[in-house]
């Protein structure tokens, strides 16, 4: 039954959470996202005096999908979580590329 736990390597340490939770590491990349985003934004903010969202959130998501596609080649994402992710980074390019943004 936990054939999984002898696996000594970093692919079984890091593929042992979604084991109970196949979503697990969907979240742990939403959370990365999301502080990353916000971190980017609030930097523009105080760099520039104003910040644009949606620019750092087509940015963080590259950042996401880069990590999604590493995870996925290592073996602890799986391909159902990089689809997901792919599909949301395009949706993110789509309203920045056609949103009119100055």
């Amino acid at each position: 039954m936990y054939d999984y736990l002898n696996s000594t390597d970093i692919n079984g340490l890091l593929s042992y959470p979604t084991q109970g939770n196949p979503t697990f590491w969907l979240w742990i990349l939403g959370a990365i996202f999301f502080i990353f985003a916000f971190s980017l934004y609030y930097k523009d903010v105080k760099v520039f005096g104003k910040g644009k969202l949606l620019s750092s959130l087509v940015v963080s998501s590259f950042f996401i999908t880069c990590l999604a596609v590493l995870g996925s080649v290592i073996g602890f994402i799986t391909t159902e979580i990089l689809i997901y992710i792919l599909i949301f980074f395009a949706v993110f390019v789509a309203i920045f590329l056609f949103s009119g943004n100055e």
